[in-house]
């Protein structure tokens, strides 16, 4: 699929949970091999995690989500966190 929808796709998400878009990077390790990597920005960590049930929830078959955590950002005072996007 081309980057430009899905990124359209993912924006949707993030906007009904309320979750910022910081940043992103996409990389192919080779023809099967696709990754997102977005930088999230929330107010509350349930946010993101609400963020991250419901794309498992409605498009696994798709993708592979990954967290490995969110964290506390006392300048910013949000929730900040990386999502990697894997495309099966």
């Amino acid at each position: 699929p081309m980057k430009g929808a899905l990124l359209t796709s993912f924006t949707k998400y993030f906007n009904k949970h309320n979750v910022r878009l910081t940043g992103l990077t996409y990389a192919e390790k080779d023809e099967s091999t696709k990754t997102f990597n977005f930088k999230l920005l929330s107010r509350t960590d349930i946010q993101i995690t609400n963020l991250l049930k419901d794309l498992t929830k409605k498009e696994d078959k798709k993708y592979n989500f990954s967290i490995e955590e969110i964290n506390y950002d006392t300048n910013r005072s949000r929730y900040q966190s990386d999502l990697k996007v894997v495309l099966k």
